[in-house]
């Protein structure tokens, strides 16, 4: 058996360091400083394929190895 946690945005927020990426590394693609949604093309003049290339590939463990946790989160579990 398998089990499987959501952990993006219930445990732990990877928008504050995907956020920290982009602003040290592609600040000129921002067009907003917060990201409101999980559509993150919205926000950036990236398209959805560049965006998930940066952060499943070119910087993979700064987004989700350094993503803080949610506030409550880790005590809920």
């Amino acid at each position: 058996m398998r089990i499987g946690i959501d952990i993006d945005g219930v445990l732990r927020d990877f928008g504050v360091s995907f956020m920290k990426v982009m602003k040290k590394h592609y600040p000129e693609t921002m067009l907003q400083d917060k990201i409101t949604d999980w559509q993150f093309e919205k926000h950036f003049t990236l398209s959805k394929k560049e965006l998930q290339e940066i952060y499943w590939d070119t910087y993979c463990d700064a987004v989700f190895l350094e993503a803080p946790p949610i506030p409550g989160a880790i005590v809920q579990m």
